[in-house]
């Protein structure tokens, strides 16, 4: 349906400001060099972590976690991190600030989510600014905000392999 599109393009834009999953996963293991931060949040819990011999390291002896960083001696190399991240259930801000978003897109006139600019016919020309675009495809400042409080941004420390 329309309105399930319009949700999912929400969804989709919200994933992509903040960088994050958001629902509650497990994924393949993170790849991470010194300082160890955890790229996904919240974290919920941490299954695995092996060092770049392949020596899988304990918490409390060879790592301690302190919310989204682990602490450990960076000799160990880069770490391969299983770990448990994101929200169950979504937080209702957040789903609120969704659906704003999709009833914005669903209601948007006609093409200029999709960057038309202008559009005529019998005669009749309508040119819509980029202030225009940038309200209906873009995030407002108040859904930042929201996004932001729940998942701020932190330095990103993942070796893309």
């Amino acid at each position: 349906s329309d309105a399930a599109d319009m949700l999912v393009r929400a969804s989709l834009r919200v994933r992509r400001y903040s960088g994050q999953t958001i629902s509650r996963v497990t994924d393949d293991p993170a790849k991470l060099v010194y300082p160890y931060i955890l790229p996904q949040r919240p974290v919920v819990s941490i299954a695995s972590v092996v060092d770049q011999d392949g020596n899988a390291l304990a918490e409390g002896t060879d790592y301690t976690r302190q919310g989204d960083v682990i602490d450990c001696d960076p000799a160990h190399g880069k770490l391969a991190v299983v770990y448990t991240h994101g929200f169950a259930p979504i937080p209702e801000e957040l789903r609120e600030v969704v659906c704003s978003i999709a009833s914005r897109l669903h209601f948007a006139q006609a093409g200029l989510e999709r960057g038309i600019s202008s559009e005529g016919a019998d005669g009749e020309t309508t040119t819509y600014g980029f202030d225009a675009y940038r309200g209906v495809a873009d995030l407002t400042s108040v859904e930042m905000a929201v996004i932001d409080r729940y998942l701020p941004h932190l330095p990103r420390t993942v070796d893309v392999l």
